[in-house]
């Protein structure tokens, strides 16, 4: 049988994905070569109309003119997806906090899960864990709105906290853990290679180890690692002085660096009036302020610990100093042109506070 001219083949012809692509890369290496090459051309080839060949090259077709001859019609259609849409945004956090089968109700459809995922998609809405954030009292809102606004009106610029290095702790666990993660293959379940034995609570051994850091615009402090008398990694005014300040800060202030010191409302951190570590400060010259407290989004020096920690997280550490080992690898690898953004967010910060109203924000 002959080939078919364009004029006989049916309108609208459907071609996969590979078909389409040939057409592109056809017409494109013509017209790149300057070889003569029309839309009809490409239709005598793959023995089709015209108008497809147009598809394929320019682009996908407007819906709103051309009716959709494949599949049958959707158990969701586009209007209810559009009063799902109205739903999550006049309703807050509750209503996006519905089930499969609530959402089915809410519609008064009959579809099973995947249909309602696969619906769901078309409107680019998936189920994820919610973010999940402090709850703060009406006082701690009042709070920080007005440090945020005193603040963002002493230093309303980004260049006004480039003087500051955002100071804090953090701590990395090693030991052995609840569960583990192994390779294996098909048939290896019960092998003792395979196999985790679990300890009675008793005999858990799980340890943590404390670090220190600091970071500022074009600035990044070694991790410092301490430690206290007590397990939970509370750090003393003793030990901050001991281990942080005399060690790390105070040469900073004898080569003359420039700098404020931002700490949070820890009590080590001397926030007595005449505290140890408030007099040491003031004898060295160490000028510094404390960050309002329930406030970690106002410091970027917490955005900093995700990636000494998710790099932790990606390595088997089971002791104190395989663990330090990736704790400074993942330190190390923190950008600072990450940091510099981070520094010169805080007035938008600031901002973001206020605007909430004194609630948890994005940062």
């Amino acid at each position: 049988m002959p080939p078919q001219t364009p004029n006989k083949i049916k309108k609208y012809a459907h071609f996969d994905t590979p078909q389409k692509a040939g057409m592109q890369a056809i017409y494109s290496y013509c017209k790149a070569n300057g070889l003569p090459c029309t839309y009809r051309d490409v239709a005598a080839f793959y023995s089709c109309s015209t108008a497809a060949v147009h598809r394929a090259i320019t682009g996908p077709p407007r819906r709103h003119l051309i009716n959709e001859t494949r599949g049958h019609e959707p158990i969701i259609s586009d209007k209810q997806l559009e009063i799902q849409t109205q739903i999550f945004e006049e309703e807050g956090f509750e209503a996006r906090a519905i089930t499969h089968q609530g959402i089915t109700q809410d519609l008064g459809v009959e579809a099973s899960r995947r249909t309602i995922v696969r619906s769901m998609a078309r409107i680019q809405y998936h189920m994820c864990i919610a973010c999940r954030v402090s709850y703060l009292t009406p006082q701690a809102c009042r709070r920080r709105v007005e440090f945020a606004r005193v603040m963002l009106e002493k230093y309303p610029n980004s260049e006004d906290w480039r003087r500051v290095r955002f100071s804090d702790e953090t701590h990395f666990g090693f030991g052995p853990e609840d569960r583990v993660y192994i390779w294996r293959k098909d048939g290896e379940r019960y092998q003792p290679k395979c196999i985790q034995h679990k300890r009675n609570s008793k005999d858990k051994d799980y340890h943590r180890l404390h670090a220190w850091a600091a970071i500022g615009y074009n600035f990044k402090s070694e991790l410092v690692f301490y430690t206290t008398a007590n397990s939970n990694g509370k750090m003393s005014q003793a030990v901050y002085i001991d281990a942080i300040l005399e060690p790390i800060v105070k040469p900073w202030l004898e080569a003359g660096q420039d700098f404020v010191l931002e700490e949070d409302n820890d009590s080590g951190h001397g926030t007595g009036k005449d505290s140890t570590a408030r007099r040491w400060k003031n004898n060295n010259g160490l000028v510094s302020y404390f960050n309002c407290s329930q406030s970690p989004d106002l410091s970027p020096i917490e955005n900093a610990w995700q990636s000494p920690k998710s790099y932790t997280r990606r390595h088997p550490h089971w002791d104190e100093d395989s663990t330090k080992a990736l704790a400074c690898e993942g330190w190390d690898s923190l950008n600072q042109d990450t940091i510099n953004r981070w520094i010169d967010s805080i007035p938008e910060r600031l901002q973001a506070v206020i605007n909430a109203g004194g609630k948890m924000t994005a940062y």
